[in-house]
């Protein structure tokens, strides 16, 4: 549906987001000086396990320079996602009869095409962390940990300054 409305970004959020007070104008303030083709408004702490220390790494850093972005091209959460309107296509051919979850599809379209992922820094969005509706993750593991943001809140201001999980 999405692809067929006109505007320059398109976002979904997951039905167990918790999205910033004033979400709209915050997403349309990033979205003008996003340093990436797809923006994730979410940045979890127990997902992906493996890259949970270069997260933190990322974070410091961040903090640091005082990053509105942390970017990579590894993996992407799925519970705030926009993504240029104009790419929308390419990501919907690229990702039909995909049988793993959206987030999923979506990172591994970016890693082949070899685009960037932005996470707002702080995350725009929370997770609701209860039980899933699908039954069984995608990748097959409980989650036992929560699915919680770093951080979660507000800027002020949105720059193009970002750091890279590395």
């Amino acid at each position: 549906h999405l692809a067929t409305q006109p505007g320059e970004w398109h976002c979904v959020l997951d039905d167990d987001a918790q999205p910033v007070p004033g979400f709209r104008q915050t997403m349309a303030a990033a979205l003008t000086v996003a340093p990436a083709p797809i923006v994730s408004f979410y940045l979890g702490t127990s997902r992906p396990p493996q890259w949970q220390h270069q997260i933190r790494q990322a974070i410091k850093q961040a903090d640091k320079v005082t990053a509105s972005w942390i970017t990579t091209q590894g993996f992407i959460h799925g519970v705030a996602v926009a993504i240029r309107a104009d790419l929308i296509p390419d990501m919907l051919d690229h990702t039909k009869g995909c049988e793993r979850g959206f987030d999923f599809a979506i990172r591994d379209w970016a890693r082949n095409t070899g685009r960037h992922i932005a996470f707002s820094w702080p995350s725009q969005v929370d997770h609701n962390d209860g039980p899933t509706l699908i039954g069984k993750h995608p990748d097959g593991e409980p989650r036992q940990r929560p699915r919680k943001a770093h951080r979660y809140g507000t800027r002020h201001a949105w720059t193009t300054t970002a750091v890279e999980i590395t």
